[in-house]
Formats: C-alpha cells, structure tokens, sequence
C-alpha cells in the first residue's frame, strides 16, 4: 500500500492498480543523437558525437505512491574521437567523453522504508572519461 493510504487510516494490505501506470515504464521516452566525422590528412580523422536522453516521470516503486514519483529528466552525453591509421587497416583510437555532461541531479529507483519514508537510489554525476583503443583488422 503507498504511504498516502496509510494516512487515511487505511488497514488493508492489498491494492488494486488496474488501469495505473507501470512502475518504472515512463509514458514517454525520447533519445536524439547525432555525429560528424572528417579528415585531418590520409591517415588522421576525428568525429564529434551528441545524445540526449529524456524520460517522463514514473513510479519508482511498486506501489505507484505518489512519494514514490521520479520526477522527468535529461541526459546529455558527448564524445569526440581521433582515429590514427597506423599500419594498413589497423587504428589506434583516443576519446574523451563526458556522460551526464550537464550534471544532472536524478532519481533511477525510489523505496519504502518502515518509518513510511521513501529513499531513492540517483544516478550517476557527470562522469569524464579516455579511452584508448587499438584496433585489429
């Protein structure tokens, strides 16, 4: 039971949610992404990249409590690549990436203690990254 019915005195232990929303599903989920690539000379090139993720607001538990909403939010994640031809096929690749570029404060999942509350679990602050690749042909 969510912790409004409780509330109101409520003694029952089941609920009927026919109809409602699923927890965890938002209504609506949009991702846009694009990226360009070009050529320095014959055997250097690089590429930028652009995704932005947004999800409406869902429940975050079970018992689609209004204390238990994810409120909607966006992510943005970006990426630049430069891509070296060493010996005929064969690559050498350095990125840097930025994830949640924005540092976006939001909630993955919400949970009811016993004290009623809810706790959330959040999402991962803005996270910068390398990566260096080799690439086999």
């Amino acid at each position: 039971m969510p912790a409004e019915a409780y509330a109101g005195g409520a003694s029952s232990t089941s609920q009927n949610l026919t109809g409602q929303r699923v927890y965890g599903a938002p209504r609506w989920i949009l991702n846009l992404g694009g990226s360009y690539r070009w050529a320095w000379n014959d055997r250097l090139s690089q590429s930028v990249a652009a995704n932005y993720s947004w999800r409406d607001w869902a429940f975050g538990y079970v018992d689609n409590s209004i204390y238990s909403r994810i409120p909607a939010y966006g992510l943005l994640n970006l990426s630049t690549t430069w891509q070296y031809a060493v010996a005929g096929a064969n690559q050498v690749e350095l990125s840097l990436w930025p994830r949640n570029a924005l540092d976006k404060k939001y909630l993955l999942a919400t949970q009811p203690t016993i004290q009623g509350a809810y706790t959330g679990a959040v999402g991962a602050p803005r996270t910068i990254g390398v990566t260096l690749r080799y690439n086999f042909s």
